[in-house]
């Protein structure tokens, strides 16, 4: 109560200090606010609202068995953690400044327009893999450029909020592997029999 009180009070001196702005001050002050509001609420919580798989395991941690979720995908529940070897894999063929862009690489997307435009044709995309990972949260949507924007815009957001591990492991749990497996975990156990972490 006593923070509401407070807060109340520096909204009220706030107000009367400035009960005399004219419409350019009020909207340099409120134009920063409302972006810094449609930006933070950008992103869903939580990222993904999925059906999981029902899975058993016994008392080491084996996988037993598992049923497909009602959705109809093999989708394994959130892993807190990325198989080593697949996370260097994933970096190397899919985005090598992955530690160090800000959720976009502007030089990559730079060079993808210009071969595009060359090209007349749009072959190759320039996303991170938080790029990849905000077009998972959206639902794999059409590839248009507008869509494109959002991507880079919600990339840009997801990089604000969570940790590069944390947003290899959204995506290797959310990503697609081939017909209805989603996530390393269930591919691995679906095509090898096996955990992920134990694949070469």
């Amino acid at each position: 109560m006593k923070l509401l009180h407070y807060s109340k009070s520096l909204l009220n001196s706030f107000f009367i200090a400035h009960k005399h702005w004219n419409w350019k001050q009020i909207a340099l002050f409120s134009i920063p606010i409302i972006f810094l509001g449609v930006f933070y609420f950008s992103l869903p919580r939580p990222l993904f609202k999925s059906n999981y798989s029902t899975v058993v395991y016994d008392t080491n941690h084996k996988l037993l068995s598992a049923r497909i979720a009602q959705d109809g995908q093999w989708r394994f529940p959130q892993v807190n953690a990325t198989p080593y070897k697949f996370e260097q894999c994933l970096i190397a063929y899919e985005d090598r400044y992955f530690y160090y862009h800000p959720g976009i690489n502007i030089v990559a997307i730079s060079k993808v327009i210009v071969e595009n435009l060359k090209k007349g044709t749009r072959k190759r995309g320039g996303s991170t893999l938080t790029m990849q990972l905000a077009r998972l949260v959206r639902g794999n949507k059409a590839r248009t450029y507008l869509e494109k924007i959002i991507e880079m815009w919600l990339a840009i957001r997801i990089e604000c909020g969570y940790s590069k591990s944390s947003i290899l492991n959204y995506y290797a749990c959310n990503a697609p592997f081939g017909g209805n497996v989603v996530g390393v975990y269930t591919a691995s156990w679906r095509y090898f029999g096996r955990d992920a972490n134990q694949l070469s």
